[in-house]
């Protein structure tokens, strides 16, 4: 089982039965159980000539994965390209893409959640992780004069952006 799971244990061969204290003490054939490590439990069976016999059954219990997810950078420009990492399990799936590695690299056209999907001993778990794509501006840049003499000046105006930076 994975921890946080659940089973039934179902014993036969007799006419009544008694499960150990750690099934509950139960007097049927079927118990349903949650172990949260590897636990051994017990029966007893007897027939109605008082007859019985013992058993055991152990049920192993592996971890759930904790996956850490990272993507670097989280917020990227239209047209980049960004890594998505993922770690804590033997075996990972990506949504979308169906890769299967830890690490991949994605150039998402607009902004996508992405969930990986990890397996260890059979157990799984999954984590998403969001790249934000902003768009790429277009800049446009004018003057108020494109020819001008030397100690003149002219103007030159930008726009298409939020922010400006100017070289030299």
């Amino acid at each position: 089982l994975c921890s946080g799971q659940s089973t039934v244990l179902t014993a036969s061969g007799a006419t009544s039965y008694t499960w150990s204290a750690n099934a509950g003490s139960a007097t049927t054939n079927t118990v349903s159980v949650n172990p949260t490590t590897n636990t051994t439990y017990t029966v007893i069976g007897a027939n109605a000539g008082g007859c019985m016999d013992t058993t055991t059954l152990t049920i192993s219990v592996n971890p759930t994965p904790t996956l850490a997810v990272n993507a670097a950078p989280g917020n990227i420009c239209s047209g980049q390209s960004t890594v998505l990492s993922a770690g804590g399990a033997s075996n990972f799936t990506w949504t979308p893409g169906g890769l299967t590695t830890n690490t991949i690299s994605v150039s998402p056209i607009v902004t996508t959640t992405y969930t990986v999907t990890g397996d260890s001993l059979g157990c799984t778990a999954s984590q998403t992780v969001v790249v934000t794509v902003s768009a790429t501006p277009t800049l446009t840049a004018v003057a108020s004069q494109t020819t001008i003499c030397a100690g003149q000046t002219t103007t030159l105006t930008a726009t298409g952006a939020t922010n400006y930076t100017w070289t030299p």
